[in-house]
């Protein structure tokens, strides 16, 4: 793969992820009209803030990745939007992308959430990392996933003090499942 195709196909991936997250804005205003959490402008900040950094460095970077490296990566980015549209198409139609839980919106403990609360914010975080990595941004991957990783830890103990003042079996529920990973968070 030449230079100039990876810049390409990597401006691809990251024109994608763009048209994601808008879409996603989208039907969060749609499905949610209720009260924002001051904490989710933060979190529009900061991905503002990576597709900037790393439309930056494709456009100025003169290292590409190896093609079983950007498999892998595209392997599993491909399961992140598969388990994605899961929690959307699941969730729907209160979805959203806020802190506060839909006022309509019921518990949901089957199907992924039988095994993880927040299954949307693993793929989340796992794009994190591995949309810069697939740029050969594997520097700016760990900084700003780091980074990301402390958002959403704290993001989630806030939804989740929310989820317990709404579901009064939030707290069983919590106690039996993991929050980001099967079997270990």
């Amino acid at each position: 793969m030449t230079m100039m195709t990876f810049k390409i196909f990597t401006l691809g991936i990251i024109l994608f992820y763009t048209l994601q997250r808008l879409s996603e804005l989208i039907i969060s205003r749609i499905n949610y009209k209720g009260q924002k959490h001051p904490f989710d402008r933060i979190t529009l900040i900061f991905h503002l803030g990576w597709f900037v950094s790393i439309l930056i460095h494709i456009l100025f970077s003169i290292s590409a990745i190896k093609h079983n490296e950007i498999f892998l990566i595209l392997v599993l980015l491909t399961l992140g939007q598969i388990i994605r549209l899961c929690v959307q198409w699941q969730l729907h139609p209160h979805w959203h992308i806020g802190i506060f839980p839909h006022p309509e919106g019921h518990l949901r403990t089957n199907g992924l959430y039988a095994r993880i609360r927040h299954p949307n914010y693993l793929v989340v975080i796992l794009e994190i990392f591995l949309v810069p990595f697939a740029a050969g941004a594997y520097a700016l991957g760990i900084i700003l996933g780091g980074i990301h990783l402390f958002l959403m830890y704290k993001k989630i103990q806030l939804e989740e003090f929310y989820l317990c003042q709404k579901y009064l079996f939030y707290e069983d529920y919590r106690r039996s499942t993991k929050k980001l990973i099967p079997f270990l968070y």
